[in-house]
């Protein structure tokens, strides 16, 4: 299974979930590490994108992780949004969810979280949990540099 990971290339190599775990996001508290991909380059671009904050401070220096999980290893928990609280997909995510990923991340059952994708309808986001047995087998196949388009620049700005 193929999947992607859009970040500074500061952190390109790291597959640790240290930055979830450092500030906690829609299906994890802090302290609880988590890796949040996405099953495209696009998906991520535009999961990327919803998380700025200033416009003036977006960053165009990003790398494109290409992570590679083993079919045999690829168990993966399926969140269903229709077994969610109405209002899952608001910003910021309600306490439910970090419940969730808490709970999947700490029973190491399966590798793979799958969410639902709230930016991109129909899309799901993959979640790795770095405490499972088997996640020493998930390697980086690519990195390569991913500058946002400059129509795209004149939009944010």
């Amino acid at each position: 299974m193929k999947l992607f990971r859009l970040t500074n290339p500061l952190y390109a190599h790291d597959l640790r979930g240290i930055g979830a775990k450092k500030y906690g996001a829609r299906w994890n508290n802090k302290g609880v590490p988590m890796l949040y991909t996405a099953p495209d380059p696009a998906t991520c671009m535009i999961e990327f994108m919803v998380h700025i904050q200033n416009p003036k401070l977006f960053p165009n220096n990003q790398v494109l992780v290409e992570i590679e999980v083993p079919d045999t290893l690829a168990t993966i928990k399926r969140v269903n949004s229709r077994a969610l609280p109405d209002y899952w997909d608001q910003y910021p995510g309600p306490m439910e969810l970090k419940l969730i990923g808490d709970k999947f991340t700490e029973r190491r059952k399966q590798l793979i979280l799958s969410v639902p994708c709230i930016p991109v309808p129909k899309t799901r986001n993959y979640l790795l949990n770095p405490l499972h047995n088997d996640f020493g087998q998930v390697r980086i196949t690519e990195i390569t540099n991913y500058p946002f388009e400059d129509r795209l620049m004149q939009l944010i700005r």
